[in-house]
């Protein structure tokens, strides 16, 4: 493939800088109350998703290889190597980090709720969203999260002309069955979502982040925040690149 129908750099820099940017989002919130903070999010859910869609232009960027980038801090991590690299900054409105479609900590359901109420002109755009591991590390019910996914994948389906949507990658800070079958089943779901969508694609990550023995890849996650504080959640330097590469092999067929 010629390096030009790349749209983006390779500056590969994930390093403490990264770490220490992640520490205020998915792990703290996890360690506070998450129920209550999912219900606040709901009950202003309208201003947060009218100051998401109005914030200047941020809602264009990042794109990767020609795609909108969708998502929580996981997809955050592929922004630096956009063109031009990206960096999420704290939007006070949000109470979370965010580059346009890409917000530290946001649910499916919030998403749904930004995509919708977006200003945004879909119709000659292409989008690459994953979402869903903050439905998994906040405990949101099953049913609940499947809502959102769905929204999310026919809001897309029906206004982007194509939508790359990746699988859940697993969780292993904590090693609890009970996320890891919640993941899976998510998974399957978001499979069968888009099995009677002609313009949306499955690309596994979930996959390229496990052994052949059916266990996490650990060496794949950053181990900790720059505080010490455990991390295992985010893909490190060799996982971003795993994400990347196969999202730049899937969308430059397409």
């Amino acid at each position: 493939m010629p390096p030009d129908s790349v749209d983006m750099i390779h500056t590969r820099n994930v390093d403490e800088e990264d770490a220490e940017e992640e520490e205020d989002v998915e792990v703290a919130e996890q360690e506070e109350e998450d129920v209550e903070e999912e219900e606040d999010a709901e009950n202003e859910g309208d201003k947060v998703a009218s100051q998401y869609a109005t914030d200047g232009n941020s809602t264009t960027v990042p794109k990767f290889n020609g795609y909108q980038l969708i998502g929580d801090s996981i997809v955050s991590r592929l922004t630096q190597y956009c063109s031009p690299p990206l960096r999420a900054e704290y939007n006070q409105y949000l109470k979370s980090k965010q580059v346009g479609f890409v917000v530290h900590g946001q649910t499916s359901c919030q998403l749904a709720r930004h995509l919708h109420q977006a200003k945004f002109d879909w119709s000659q755009s292409k989008a690459a969203v994953l979402i869903g591991t903050n439905d998994a590390l906040k405990n949101v019910p099953v049913d609940d999260a499947k809502k959102g996914i769905k929204n999310v994948l026919c809001f897309l389906a029906t206004s982007a002309k194509q939508v790359v949507v990746m699988t859940i990658p697993p969780i292993p800070r904590d090693s609890v069955p009970e996320r890891m079958d919640k993941i899976k089943e998510l998974n399957a779901y978001i499979a069968e979502e888009a099995a009677d969508k002609d313009n949306v694609a499955v690309l596994d990550i979930f996959s390229k982040f496990m052994l052949i023995d059916e266990s996490i890849n650990v060496d794949l996650f950053e181990k900790t925040f720059k505080s010490g504080m455990i991390d295992l959640i985010h893909p490190n330097q060799k996982g971003v690149e795993s994400i990347e590469n196969a999202l730049i092999e899937i969308t430059s067929k397409l």
